[in-house]
């Protein structure tokens, strides 16, 4: 088995880069439900702003941003959803904004992932104490528990920031040509 981990920080510069999100979006952090707090506050769509002097103006796969938002294509969360088990999760409508203050173009979805699975190995990863909370430090060493991880092609670990992504999964990726999708080996122990 091999897995990958979605590495935000090896951006490809051309391509969009969004800043300046909803409230919402740390509801998406925390990976919980979203829908049900839009339809209250009667939003239909997480608005990203573009940050044009970080990224371009070419339209990707997935557009990176500060908020760790799996926010996708739609042809690239058509092709996830249709062959691939995610487990839990919740689709939220968004735009990209540029500083114009209009829509960029392309249809866009939020993969929210709700809950996130418990395979980090403790013991061998670097874990910040400063928190109150489970996570691995910045630039910290981490590794999964290879007997724990699920059986999904998408999920997130309790603990460690981004996603994380089945072998096959991302060679559909590839294979596909989906764009700015900079992934590492994810350490299994």
């Amino acid at each position: 088995m091999k897995l990958f981990r979605l590495d935000a920080a090896k951006i490809d510069h051309r391509y969009c880069y969004t800043t300046g999100v909803s409230p919402i979006a740390g509801m998406v952090e925390a990976s919980t439900t979203v829908v049900p707090r839009m339809e209250k506050l009667e939003i239909d769509r997480i608005d990203l702003k573009m940050d044009e002097d970080r990224g371009g103006l070419e339209l990707s796969d997935w557009v990176s941003n500060p908020a760790n938002l799996l926010a996708l294509s739609k042809d690239c969360k058509d092709a996830i959803l249709e062959g691939f088990d995610i487990g839990p999760h919740e689709l939220v409508d968004c735009r990209l904004i540029n500083k114009k203050g209009r829509d960029h173009g392309g249809e866009y979805t939020i993969v929210n992932l709700l809950g996130k699975q418990d395979c980090l190995n403790q013991q061998l990863s670097e874990l910040d104490p400063n928190v109150p909370f489970l996570r691995v430090k910045f630039m910290g060493r981490w590794c999964l528990d290879a007997k724990k991880v699920p059986a999904l092609d998408l999920f997130r670990v309790d603990g460690v920031i981004g996603y994380i992504f089945s072998e096959r999964l991302v060679d559909l990726i590839g294979s596909r040509g989906f764009t700015n999708f900079p992934f590492d080996p994810v350490p299994l122990c």
